[in-house]
């Protein structure tokens, strides 16, 4: 991201950081945590494994698997965009520098949390 090094205080990132690969998403929190003050905050919402929506009743049982948490919809708004899917493992895995108080659920089954850079 064209940001200096510690330019923000917080970081909303809401339904989009599942887009992508595995290596994709790493340098995405990457970047979210160099570009983020000391104990800035991000408020963060992935794919769970059965997320709902109109667009997309279950995303892992409608679309096409291509590697481990990879997942591309066959059909709707995001046919053909590829999909990671989030547990809390792997969620407090990938944001291990960030000390993270809660992870809880919405309704169409999307992980959400509220980050604190360490």
């Amino acid at each position: 991201m064209p940001f200096e090094n510690e330019s923000f205080d917080a970081i909303l990132a809401i339904r989009t950081l599942q887009h992508g690969s595995l290596e994709d998403i790493k340098k995405g929190i990457d970047e979210m945590a160099r570009i983020l003050k000391p104990k800035g905050s991000v408020l963060v919402s992935v794919c769970g494994r059965y997320s709902k929506g109109k667009q997309r009743p279950n995303l892992v049982k409608t679309a096409t698997k291509i590697g481990d948490n990879l997942y591309i919809p066959n059909y709707g708004r995001e046919k053909g965009v590829v999909h990671y899917i989030f547990n809390k493992k792997n969620i407090k895995k990938l944001f291990c520098d960030f000390a993270i108080p809660k992870i809880w659920k919405d309704s169409e089954d999307y992980y959400c949390f509220l980050a604190y850079k360490k």
